[in-house]
């Protein structure tokens, strides 16, 4: 993140059309543009060269050899932007000859003349790394979005290229106005008979703006499956001619092979937050349907869509066929009853899955947060945070570790849920700005000394011992830093070595692109997806044992309509590249409230948080459509993993090479993904 920074100056103005890049395919070589060779850094060459027949020239930087080598290429003047948009999507060609390091594109905000408006995470800077394309892959289209802020008045677009003997082309740059709406999921709406309203269903991957409108297509029956085990979702959604006061919703009786459970199949309205600031190319302003209510009644506004979320849960024991039921709909004005089919697959799915995960509860209610741990491993979350029972304090020259209460807080906190993955707690020292203790300080030892060393991999040897004694120590998650880079990944390499000296069986995890120094130290790499995932790298890591695992931020986003798409495909994606874990860095981080301010954190909309406290704070949280989503993702997941089992690693990867398109693209087909979730649960089910 550092290197977004090294340029901050005043920009000549250049007078150009709204949205076009001057120059941008360096058919004029490199006027309007300037090298950038920062101070501290060994700078390459920049030059413009004929690219390939039919493309002219293009922007050619190559790195020398060395250990910090960066090269940069800024616009000398800026791009203005029309005023009647505030999303756009950046489109550029690219060819890797030789792999750089870090690959950065910086979008800077300027005013109408051009001047820069800094700080960057004030006004909304886009730093854009895009997916590693592979050496010698040739020229491929890529894009990338992002926002203007109100005060926006045109961008300046910086090329960075980070390391030794990088070389990278560049041809073809150009901003277009996009459009949020164009990136809805196509509609599996099928409509039904209703009195004061149009009701109709809709599958989860489309969201249920307020503006919606009615499915045309009749429907026969609200349609869930799910194996034993598993969840499965489906919404409902209304549009009133009338306003309706408390509308209520009710599932009668199940008939079919067995009994069923009274509440496997419950409903919530589905709420909304009203979105004021677009954060992304793809945000859509206004009400956003997001969190899932817990009131059984909701006022429905006269001509807008308000949508029912469904979630069938099916009991392990369950007997395997078709169940039928009706859902009614009630309130002034509005009466309505649906067939509901729930299909029961004879198939178990594990409770603790394969894929491991950490979501750490940042806020929680009082007196809660075993509410908030039961939420996190009913959405298949894997873990949260610190386990409990280890405190710790500093006597004289160490600091001394009371485990006696780690097995009653392992009881509560672990195993109860089935969690697989934890914190070791005061082990995790920093993140990409540096040490968090800004005093230096660790329990009053000064970070680095010598004192600090002996006292730091002391403690590491107590907590060891008791988390082994406890059979915990699988896992505990040893993370020592977060995105490390430049000066830090020494400092990275010096404490795995005194965790590993101390606890030679420790997972040490470590949020950051692969990098060579750490190889031989580092047990998990978590790396944020998908534009640091290199294939040659990470075969590397795992030659020497190590496991990847993956954390995309960007998913958080609550205000773009294929926000479920992406959060349900996301496990497809990492199924695909054999990716054994995953991070949430926060579900419930609310500094203050998400209900009346989405972007808790400024440069997204739901940053930090997929669950939403109670309007009074008490008891269980609320869920978002978000982290539903999810949890059906990681089903799928767990889906495809026993089809691996069954039928071989070919033939689930011939599944899921469908969804998953590459690291960072997957299928927009809701369709197509509902028929293979079928398929999946067939095949798994047919004997053998």
């Amino acid at each position: 993140m550092g290197l977004a920074l090294l340029l901050l100056a005043a920009i000549p103005v250049l007078a150009q059309a709204p949205g076009v890049v001057t120059n941008g395919d360096f058919a004029q070589q490199l006027a309007g543009w300037t090298v950038l060779r920062p101070a501290g850094f060994a700078a390459g060459e920049v030059t413009a060269e004929a690219a390939e027949p039919g493309h002219g020239l293009a922007a050619r930087i190559v790195n020398p050899a060395g250990e910090k080598v960066l090269t940069g290429l800024i616009q000398s003047g800026f791009t203005a932007l029309p005023a009647e948009s505030r999303t756009f999507r950046l489109r550029w060609r690219q060819r890797t000859v030789r792999q750089p390091q870090i690959l950065e594109i910086r979008v800077a905000a300027c005013d109408a003349a051009g001047k820069l408006l800094a700080p960057h995470n004030e006004h909304g800077w886009r730093f854009i790394r895009p997916e590693v394309v592979p050496a010698g892959d040739g020229w491929r289209e890529l894009t990338a979005g992002f926002a203007a802020r109100p005060n926006w008045g045109g961008m300046q677009l910086t090329l960075w290229v980070n390391g030794p003997g990088a070389e990278v082309w560049f041809d073809d740059l150009q901003v277009e106005v996009s459009d949020p709406r164009s990136l809805a999921p196509a509609s599996l709406g099928r409509r039904f008979g209703a009195s004061g309203a149009a009701v109709w269903t809709e599958g989860p991957l489309r969201k249920v703006y307020p503006d919606e409108a009615p499915a045309t297509t009749p429907g026969e029956a609200i349609e869930l499956a799910a194996c034993r085990g598993e969840c499965d979702v489906q919404q409902v959604a209304i549009r009133p001619v009338a306003a309706v006061a408390g509308a209520s919703w009710e599932v009668g009786p199940f008939n079919g092979p067995g009994p069923l459970a009274a509440g496997t199949v419950r409903g919530n309205w589905v709420g909304w937050v009203a979105v004021s600031l677009a954060c992304s190319d793809a945000s859509i302003l206004g009400d956003t349907p997001d969190p899932l209510l817990a009131a059984p009644t909701r006022d429905l506004p006269a001509d807008r869509s308000s949508a029912l979320w469904l979630t069938a849960t099916v009991p392990p024991g369950t007997a395997a066929g078709t169940y039928t039921s009706t859902l009614v709909l009630r309130g002034p004005g509005l009466s309505a009853s649906l067939p509901l089919r729930l299909r029961v697959y004879g198939v178990d799915l594990p409770r603790t899955g394969r894929l491991r995960g950490i979501s750490r509860i940042w806020q929680s209610h009082d007196g809660a947060l075993e509410l908030f741990r039961a939420n996190i491993a009913a959405h298949r979350g894997g873990g949260t945070s610190y386990v409990g029972g280890l405190t710790a304090q500093r006597v004289g020259d160490r600091v001394l570790v009371d485990s006696s209460g780690l097995a009653a807080a392992a009881a509560e906190s672990v195993e109860r849920h089935g969690f697989t993955a934890f914190n070791v707690p005061h082990v995790y020292l920093g993140d990409w700005s540096g040490p968090y203790a800004k005093d230096g300080q660790w329990f009053g030892f000064e970070l680095w000394s010598p004192e600090w060393e002996r006292a730091f991999g002391d403690y590491c040897r107590q907590v060891g011992d008791a988390l082994r004694a406890a059979k915990l120590l699988p896992r505990a998650l040893w993370q020592i830093w977060d995105e490390p880079h430049d000066e830090w990944l020494p400092r990275c390499v010096s404490l795995a070595k005194l965790v590993k000296q101390a606890v030679p069986d420790a997972q040490i995890y470590l949020t950051a692109a692969i990098d060579e120094t750490l190889l031989p130290y580092v047990d998990i790499w978590n790396l944020p997806w998908p534009d640091t995932f290199d294939p040659t790298k990470v075969a590397a890591a795992r030659a020497r044992g190590a496991s990847i695992w993956a954390y995309q931020n960007s998913l958080y986003s609550l205000d773009c309509a294929d926000s479920s798409l992406l959060m349900a495909t996301y496990p497809w994606r990492l199924r695909r590249y054999d990716v054994v874990g995953v991070e949430w860095w926060a579900v419930s981080a609310w500094p203050s409230d998400p209900w009346t301010k989405p972007n808790q954190y400024e440069p997204q909309n739901g940053g930090g948080f997929l669950l939403y406290p109670t309007p009074d704070r008490r008891g269980a949280p609320l869920d978002s459509l978000r982290w539903e989503l999810f949890r059906e993702g990681v089903e799928d997941y767990e889906l495809l993993t026993l089809l691996a089992e069954r039928e071989g690693p070919a033939a689930a990867q011939a599944v899921v090479e469908q969804i998953a398109l590459s690291p960072g693209t997957v299928s927009r087909d809701p369709a197509l993904l509902a028929r293979l979730q079928r398929t999946l649960r067939e095949r798994l089910e047919t004997p053998r």
